[in-house]
């Protein structure tokens, strides 16, 4: 169920789902700092596959975590 919200200085009635992709742009720059900041620690590593991390992810063992930063993928 979506709510409406109202913004009072525009005078304009939105979906509350509309607030979060204000931030979607973002969401990649977190992620990719996050991911960075874990590697730093040693906690993970970027030429690792990811079903080191996420076992039953399809195809996870051809896909490395640099692949989805940069959103290229092996062929």
């Amino acid at each position: 169920m979506q709510r409406k919200v109202k913004f009072y200085l525009q005078k304009v009635t939105v979906w509350q789902t509309l607030i979060y992709l204000i931030a979607q742009p973002h969401s990649e720059t977190f992620t990719a700092v996050a991911i960075m900041q874990l590697e730093e620690k040693g906690l993970l590593n970027l030429d690792n596959p990811i079903s080191q991390y996420f076992p039953d992810f399809p195809n996870g063992g051809s896909i490395q975590i640099s692949h989805l930063l940069s959103k290229s993928f092996p062929s």
